[in-house]
């Protein structure tokens, strides 16, 4: 332990007045981090720190361990707690071991990494649980890319909030997936696809990730090899896009996902607004083949949250032509309403403004 670990500990424990989780022990490590470094740091690093009631969220809804010996991978594991949560989880079934492999790449953070897992390890002493750690520097996309063809099965658990920012297409991860590349990618979704092949036969994965994956072009390629190596079992909906990171300020539209490579024809969607209600969700089980069509080439993953999206959704599926039958093509970005207020003021005699309230249908 290096006298920045040692630190760090010093300056928890002052405010520590009862025992806490281990979870909630990396949430405050988490705060103190965050207050020594910019938010420019964080952003150029995708970091969004997990908050403590998803992370409790996540680890409750992992499956029961398949042995009493288990091996979890955190591939982006900031303070660790999502690994916490998890095995505060898993832990209720009787552990004998625990074998943990941690991915983290931002020197500043090691510290910090350090002292919420050696603190997880004395509680699972306390506990009788042999709790056994790896933190790994390496890039995790390039140090595990050679997963995707030697389909290594390690996890038991793979657990995870990985970095969301874009990549470049002369960044080296791009080249290590160019068959899941069209446009410009994000790096989440490359550690979604490295993870599906580190996972054992019964092993479970779970992620908190944007839900733009779900559908576009963009994504296509990476839906077609992700659903090819996972069956969803579970994905939770915010419908908020502004109180899930709200630490960090965050507008995204997340969503959590559990899968393993068992086949499964049921899923539970569940919803919520933010954190607060959480705890309560509203949940809801579909036949998977209602909310994806895996036999199709897109595999638009479609997350009905109100009976009227799933009338939308039904409706959506009965057509039986696309846009371009009709000679109409749509693209989304060039003109951002809150943004081109000139643009329109300047090109409303040459160019038609359509809005999706003008736009109606009729049964």
């Amino acid at each position: 332990m290096d006298f920045h670990t040692f630190e760090t500990m010093t300056t928890i424990e002052k405010y520590i007045k009862k025992p806490i989780l281990p979870s909630k022990f990396a949430d405050l490590v988490g705060l103190q981090y965050t207050a020594t470094v910019t938010k420019e740091h964080k952003k150029g690093k995708g970091q969004f720190f997990t908050p403590s009631e998803i992370s409790s969220f996540m680890g409750n809804i992992a499956s029961k361990p398949k042995s009493k010996n288990i091996s979890i991978l955190d591939p982006g594991c900031g303070t660790a707690i999502l690994t916490c949560s998890l095995i505060e989880k898993l832990i209720e079934f009787d552990l004998e071991s625990i074998e943990l492999t941690a991915y983290e790449t931002d020197y500043k953070l090691f510290a910090y990494t350090e002292q919420s897992l050696q603190n997880l390890k004395i509680w699972l002493a306390e506990k009788r649980v042999e709790f056994r750690y790896t933190i790994i520097a390496n890039d995790f996309i390039e140090d595990m890319a050679i997963a995707l063809e030697k389909h290594k099965e390690s996890f038991d658990y793979i657990i995870s909030n990985p970095p969301y920012f874009k990549l470049s297409k002369d960044d080296k991860r791009v080249n290590l997936f160019q068959h899941l590349v069209k446009g410009q990618p994000n790096i989440y979704s490359f550690f979604m696809a490295v993870s599906v092949n580190l996972l054992k036969a019964n092993g479970e994965l779970i992620f908190i990730v944007p839900r733009s994956f779900a559908s576009g072009q963009y994504f296509n390629s990476f839906r077609d090899y992700f659903f090819s190596h996972i069956n969803l079992s579970f994905v939770h909906l915010f419908k908020s896009r502004n109180k899930t990171f709200d630490r960090d300020k965050v507008l995204q539209e997340t969503l959590i996902l559990k899968g393993c490579r068992i086949p499964s024809d049921k899923v539970i969607i569940s919803t919520s607004e933010g954190l607060k209600d959480l705890k309560k969700p509203i949940e809801k089980e579909y036949d998977v083949s209602e909310i994806i069509d895996l036999k199709s080439k897109a595999k638009i993953l479609h997350l009905p949250t109100t009976e009227f999206e799933e009338h939308v959704m039904l409706l959506f599926k009965s057509w039986n032509n696309n846009l371009i039958d009709f000679g109409i093509q749509i693209s989304t970005g060039p003109v951002v309403s809150f943004d081109q207020g000139n643009f329109y003021l300047t090109h409303t005699k040459t160019q038609q403004f359509f809005w999706h309230r003008y736009i109606g249908c009729t049964m």
